[in-house]
Parts: structure tokens; C-alpha cells; sequence
């Protein structure tokens, strides 16, 4: 957005200096890139003070408004045009950076104000041009946000189990964590280990293994709740994050777990204090786990 900006700045800045044409309102094209710059600062300092993701939509939105006043006040077709190809490389910003909710909003009320300003100002030689941007803009925006979260969905997912990889865990753990600091709740991190899963891949095969892991997690996600964050650690090692709870919840959560599927586990679990990374806490989670094994190989997993 630093760029959008700072582009839209510099373009709108030289049509003030060196006007295009006898009809170009300079005021008009000064006060744009008055707003222009408003919004280069902001976001400059939404960028350095790290906040920039949650800031994102508005910013997108203001640049939204910038592209249809620009087209409005355009003195020429030239002008017009040139705010459509903003439209376009803002629609490209949108897809990589929103989320999809934010997006189709986006997309919506950005191609409606487009297409109201070029219905009531038009000086492209046709207005299916000017409108051929908004479905240009929508398009680029839907087509990038899809192809982004194909890419996000391989990064961060086991491809097995669909939990949770290290990765992914760890993004999500830690903003569900910092949203229980603040606001003062516990954050519970439960570490499961299948009980003697080398035994049942030796005995019946790693196919085997692999559809006793799928049809686990199938299990699993009838119990756990919307905010529960579920990874997989390792070949038979999961991890819980269970955001505002408290240890007793969780163990009382671990009952429900344990009836949705009879395959044996060892859990253990730790509160994840404010200080610590995730990992820290996971280790004394795997030491409470590790306490708890079973020594007997006679546990054997059941499928």
C-alpha cells in the first residue's frame, strides 16, 4: 500500500506541476493528492509500528475513494483510463493482502463507486471501457485471493490430516494467545502421543497408519470447538491450543476427545503463560505427557 500510494502521489503530483490539458482543474488535482499523501503517511506509519494487516482494509478502501474521485475529476479520457489501471493494481493488492471476508466487501463496494462515477462522467469513448475496469478489478481481486489461499492452505496444513503444520500453529497459537493476555484468560496447550503407533505400522502397514491418523482427526473435529487450534507436530504427535481455557476444561474437553475415537494416547498439559514462547510451554506439556506413558507395551493402539 507504501507503493500504491506513493505512486498515486507522484503521478497526481506531476498533473498538478505539469498539467495535461487547458481543462485540468489544478485545484481539484492538488486536493487529491492532498488526500493522496494523507494516505502515504498512513500507512507509512502503519508499516513501521507493525500494524499494517489490520489497517489494510481501510487503507485499500481509502485508495478506493481516491481511484473514484480521481475519475470523477479526471479533465480527459487519458485521465480516466489511467485511474482504471489504479483500480486494477489496487485489485491486485486486495487479493494478496485481504482476507476474504474483507475482500468480497471490498470488491462490492469498489466496483460500485467506479461504476457511478464513470455513469455520471464518462469521457472514455464508450462506457463499457470504464466498466471493463471494474470487472477487470474484481476479477484480479477474487482470482489472487483464491490462488493466495491455495498457496496459505499448503504452507500451513498437513497434507494427511489437514491439521495444523508447525508453521501454521504457531501463527495462529501465538494471536489466539496474545488475545487471551490481553484480555486476561488462560491459554491451555495439551501435547497428545498414540500409544505404541511404530507397533501398528509394523503390524498392519504405514497405509494403515495413515487411514487410522486421517479418520482420527475426522473424529477429533466433532469435539473440538470452532476457536481450538489442532497441529501435527510429528508421525503420531499433536498438539492443542484451547484458547480460554482453563486446565479442568481441558481435561474435561480430553474425555469427549478420548469417547469420539477409541485409539489410545498419552496427553499432557501445561498453562502458556505470557512470557513464553509456544514451544516453551510445549515443553512441559511433552514432560507432563512423557510422565503419564504408558511403560507396558501391552497398550496398544485400536482402530
Amino acid at each position: 500500500m507504501v507503493g500504491f500510494y506513493l505512486l498515486a502521489s507522484i503521478q497526481i503530483f506531476i498533473t498538478v506541476v505539469r498539467p495535461p490539458l487547458a481543462t485540468t482543474n489544478v485545484q481539484w488535482q492538488a486536493t487529491m493528492l492532498a488526500l493522496a499523501l494523507v494516505l502515504l503517511l498512513l500507512a507509512c506509519v502503519f508499516t513501521l509500528v507493525g500494524r499494517g494487516a489490520g489497517a489494510l482494509p481501510y487503507l485499500v478502501i481509502g485508495g478506493l475513494v481516491l481511484i473514484t474521485l480521481t475519475t470523477a475529476g479526471a479533465a480527459g479520457g487519458q485521465g480516466q483510463l489511467m485511474a482504471g489501471g489504479y483500480l486494477t493494481l489496487l485489485g491486485l493488492i486486495a487479493g494478496l493482502t485481504l482476507s476474504r471476508r474483507w475482500l468480497v466487501g471490498v470488491v462490492i463496494v469498489g466496483s460500485a463507486m467506479y461504476v457511478i462515477a464513470t455513469y455520471f462522467r464518462t469521457l472514455l469513448d464508450s462506457r463499457s471501457y470504464a466498466w471493463g475496469f471494474a470487472v477487470l478489478f474484481a476479477l484480479v481481486s477474487l482470482v489472487i485471493a483464491n490462488l493466495v489461499g491455495r498457496l496459505r492452505q499448503q504452507a500451513t496444513r498437513d497434507p494427511l490430516t489437514g491439521a495444523l503444520n508447525r508453521r501454521g500453529l504457531e501463527d495462529e497459537a501465538v494471536i489466539a494467545h496474545e488475545r487471551d493476555v490481553r484480555s486476561g484468560q488462560q491459554t491451555t496447550v495439551v501435547e497428545i502421543d498414540l500409544d505404541d503407533f511404530k507397533g501398528f505400522n509394523d503390524m498392519r502397514g504405514h497405509a494403515a497408519g495413515d487411514v487410522l491418523l486421517g479418520a482420527l482427526l475426522v473424529d477429533w473435529a466433532t469435539v473440538l470447538r470452532r476457536t481450538d487450534l489442532l497441529g501435527r507436530v510429528g508421525g503420531d504427535e499433536f498438539v492443542l491450543v484451547l484458547p480460554a481455557t482453563t486446565i479442568a476444561e481441558s481435561e474435561a474437553l480430553l474425555v469427549r476427545i478420548r469417547d469420539a475415537n477409541q485409539t489410545q494416547w498419552t496427553a499432557g498439559m501445561t498453562t502458556w503463560t505470557g512470557s513464553e514462547s509456544l514451544w516453551q510451554a510445549l515443553e512441559r506439556a511433552d514432560a507432563s505427557m512423557y510422565a503419564h506413558k504408558p511403560e507396558a507395551s501391552g497398550r496398544h493402539l485400536q482402530q
